[in-house]
């Protein structure tokens, strides 16, 4: 049910955006959109691709109890943040 929770809360954010640049009047909407909200994006789309490929490819070896694709996504995480902020 959490994987359905989190590619279902994308996809609804993918619709959400398309009926906002529909209704968005002064252009498109992606044109107006900041460096920061391209940054997140982008890396939201990596940090996704990360958790499929750790659903898909389970490996047997683990780093203090968690897998390399936790441990990436963690540090992607974290060092999104402290690049945004």
């Amino acid at each position: 049910m959490a994987i359905a929770n989190i590619f279902g809360a994308n996809f609804i954010n993918l619709a959400l955006f398309s009926f906002a640049d529909f209704f968005y009047r002064q252009g498109s909407l992606f044109s107006a959109v900041a460096f920061e909200h391209i940054f997140s994006t982008a890396m939201v789309i990596v940090l996704v691709c990360v958790f499929i490929f750790g659903l898909v490819y389970r490996s047997k070896r683990y780093l203090v109890r968690l897998g390399y694709d936790s441990w990436l996504i963690l540090l992607g995480y974290i060092a999104a943040l402290v690049m945004l902020y």
